[in-house]
């Protein structure tokens, strides 16, 4: 079967070609201004934009598909086949979603109902109009969702694994008062809930490394990519790299961005760090 998309404004790596067209036979694009297209099926695009598929390795949207308003849930096929249906209209071919596993902290973003919503997209994969994927994000003051990451492993129902510590005093909240902002705001949280959830992550943070560390080790075994997030330093970088951690997440200096580069480390920036 061939398809030729004609009149497009074709975008490359460098460079936007004008009034061209774009040849696919069964499936896989095979030239760019064909000079035979005989027997295709000829789509005039007149003129709109034709680009690659874009890639989301951290949407948070399906927690929200699943839990639009607090302790209000859709069934999660139905919350799956909804954002599906949002990434292909919005030209994103391959989605990770991402699930926080921080044990009872925040709603939704607990590991029981984090761990159902992976296996629905694991699940839903084959009825897809986009490719969807599963991003664990581990809280690693959260001393009980170590096997429940692993177990997920297991089941090939995770494809990327980032390591977070929201602690306030470091990473994305410098101190108590943004932190507490940010839970009272966006969770509903009282001071006094917000205060036993800080001293509960501080008294968690014993172990934390070892947990990490052994994640990381299990991630490889399985293929998987891992990811550190909200770096705020140069030495938080090495001690992640030398966990093994490929991807710098949201790094929230320069210094820790660059310190990234030259530890081999992709980078990953969202909108707001351009701010």
């Amino acid at each position: 079967m061939k398809t030729c998309l004609s009149h497009a404004r074709i975008v490359l790596a460098d460079e936007v070609l004008e009034d061209a067209a774009l040849l696919i036979e069964d499936g896989v694009i095979s030239a760019i201004d064909p000079s035979v297209t005989a027997g295709a099926e000829i789509i005039d695009l007149a003129g709109k934009l034709l680009m690659p598929g874009l890639i989301d390795l951290h949407c948070d949207a399906l927690e929200k598909e699943v839990e639009p308003r607090p302790n209000v849930h859709f069934p999660l096929d139905f919350a799956c086949a909804q954002a599906d249906k949002r990434n292909a209209v919005s030209g994103i071919t391959t989605v990770y979603h991402a699930l926080s596993f921080a044990n009872d902290e925040l709603g939704v973003r607990n590991n029981d109902f984090a761990g159902r919503i992976a296996r629905a997209v694991h699940d839903w994969r084959p009825h897809g109009l986009v490719d969807n994927r599963v991003h664990c994000r581990y809280e690693i003051t959260d001393e009980t969702g170590l096997p429940v990451l692993k177990q997920l492993l297991a089941e090939q129902a995770m494809h990327l694994i980032s390591m977070m510590d929201h602690t306030p005093g470091q990473g994305q909240f410098k101190d108590m008062a943004a932190y507490c902002d940010f839970l009272t705001r966006t969770y509903q949280k009282t001071v006094d809930e917000v205060n036993t959830i800080v001293e509960r992550k501080r008294e968690a943070a014993t172990g934390a490394y070892e947990r990490v560390r052994e994640l990381a080790e299990a991630a490889h075994s399985a293929g998987i990519s891992v990811a550190s997030h909200d770096d705020d330093s140069a030495e938080r970088i090495a001690t992640m790299s030398a966990i093994g951690a490929d991807i710098s997440e949201f790094p929230i200096s320069l210094d820790a961005a660059r310190a990234a580069k030259v530890a081999g480390m992709s980078t990953i920036f969202g909108a707001p760090r351009f701010c």
